[in-house]
């Protein structure tokens, strides 16, 4: 009988339905930092669905952006380890009290790779040999990415590789990638009660489902599938700022309306 790894796994790129919250992306993500530590290459995906995201964003942003996204792991280097900008550091011991002490088993892991992971001297030829990779390499091409997006996207897809043994799943833009959301901290969120309530879970949220469901419940969450549910999860934790993207949304819900 023959025998191999296959595959590793971590907190951020299961698969496995069994494994994963049913109502949320699991979102693993990357960290790079400019030489100063002002600016950031934020890239993110969720490995199960294909979601993915680029965003080049200031220390002041990084908050909003861990809010909305809700990593379950984060890929950093060993520099940026000793000069974690503060919003990361709240972030993590927020989820993870005593992590940044005893990183044994937190709800957001944290993974320190080794440099080469950030060289992107060879991000566009990896992107050329995997067709599943195909929606980054017009935005490579144009010059969209800026060095420390390259950096952070050069890292994540190296991760991926090398715990999925060289497989990626076929990857495709978040709605949130490509129209304007509003921006919401944590705490505007944690107030709002959009995707969390009572001790973190979805009690007391915009989202709560009883269980069993009441045949007039009164709930957002009428979804029927998985992936549904955690679209709307998404579109809740990044709220549209352009009325041509709500627009075309409510068109969407319009046309499914009349022909179901």
């Amino acid at each position: 009988l023959k025998r191999a790894v296959v595959r590793l796994i971590s907190s951020g790129t299961l698969v496995e339905e069994a494994f994963l919250t049913p109502r949320q992306s699991n979102f693993l993500c990357s960290l790079s930092s400019s030489p100063n530590n002002t600016h950031y290459g934020f890239s993110v995906i969720d490995i199960s669905t294909g979601e993915v995201a680029v965003h080049n964003v200031e220390e002041s942003h990084l908050s909003s952006l861990l809010a909305r996204y809700d990593p379950h792991e984060m890929i950093i280097s060993s520099h940026l380890q000793d000069h974690l900008p503060p919003s990361v550091r709240n972030f993590i011991r927020a989820n993870n009290p005593g992590i940044l002490d005893a990183p044994d088993s937190p709800s957001c892991m944290l993974s320190v790779v080794d440099d080469s992971y950030w060289d992107d001297s060879s991000l566009a030829s990896l992107i050329l040999q995997h067709s599943e990779l195909s929606i980054l390499q017009q935005p490579l091409s144009r010059g969209s990415f800026s060095s420390m997006e390259k950096q952070s996207l050069s890292a994540l897809l190296a991760y991926v590789g090398t715990m999925q043994m060289g497989r990626y799943p076929r990857l495709f833009f978040t709605e949130t990638e490509i129209s304007a959301t509003l921006e919401l901290d944590k705490n505007t969120r944690d107030s709002l009660n959009l995707t969390r309530g009572y001790h973190n879970s979805t009690l007391g949220s915009v989202l709560h489902v009883p269980s069993p469901r009441p045949a007039h419940a009164v709930t957002l969450d009428h979804t029927a599938t998985v992936m549904g549910s955690r679209c709307l999860h998404n579109r809740l934790s990044s709220p549209l700022t352009s009325p041509e993207a709500i627009n075309g949304r409510l068109d969407v819900r319009v046309w499914c309306q009349r022909d179901p």
